[in-house]
């Protein structure tokens, strides 16, 4: 029987480039290999910054790097709920019938 091997990949890695819970792209490597991950994305929110560093951190460590960037759209229909429940907002622009207002 012909069985494929199936590899370990984390496609969706934050650096510091824009967010992480790593404090530089060694230590999330060295975790990634660690686990024995072998091929790592980073995906940074808007930001390429990284790239040049990930891809010769991998290359010392033998894993396949992946290149991929992350944006944050919204749809400006939803702004409410952000706005109700995570922001915070300072003002409120009144939206179709299906939410709540508040002060």
């Amino acid at each position: 029987m012909n069985m494929k091997t199936i590899i370990d990949v984390n496609a969706h890695l934050h650096t510091p480039y824009s967010f992480s819970a790593f404090k530089d792209v060694r230590q999330a490597l060295d975790m990634a290999a660690a686990e024995g991950v072998e091929v790592v994305g980073i995906n940074d929110f808007y930001s390429l910054d990284g790239y040049r560093e990930w891809n010769d951190e991998c290359a010392a460590r033998h894993l396949y790097p992946m290149f991929n960037i992350e944006f944050i759209s919204l749809n400006s229909e939803d702004q409410w709920y952000l706005d109700l429940h995570l922001w915070q907002p300072r003002y409120y622009r009144p939206q179709p019938d299906h939410h709540q207002t508040y002060q």
